[in-house]
């Protein structure tokens, strides 16, 4: 009934929210290999040009998926707040699993 509907539309919440943040920790590390390449290529003169130019697709390809996700929950922005009343959670409070850290 509604305690299951409440569990789901809190879990997929959840998901899109742990999305997001997997995929800025993949960013984080795409941003760290693109800077290496970029040292080993001034160091050694190594050509790492396509490596970089790979990497830059990649980092292109998550920042459009975070946007996309970020969309979609502001989109939902009546619906998440319906989930935090419903669960009893405050938006900001630190007991809410859902804020995103600063």
């Amino acid at each position: 009934g509604r305690a299951v509907k409440k569990t789901g539309d809190m879990t997929n919440l959840v998901k899109l929210k742990l999305g997001i943040k997997a995929a800025e920790g993949k960013l984080t590390s795409v941003y760290e290999e693109i800077g290496r390449l970029f040292y080993t290529a001034e160091r050694s003169g190594e050509d790492c040009t396509s490596d970089i130019a790979a990497y830059i697709m990649k980092a292109d390809k998550l920042k459009a998926d975070i946007a996309a996700v970020r969309a979609e929950l502001k989109a939902k922005d009546g619906w998440i707040k319906g989930i935090e009343d419903k669960v009893g959670l405050k938006p900001y409070s630190s007991a809410n699993p859902l804020c995103e850290s600063a």
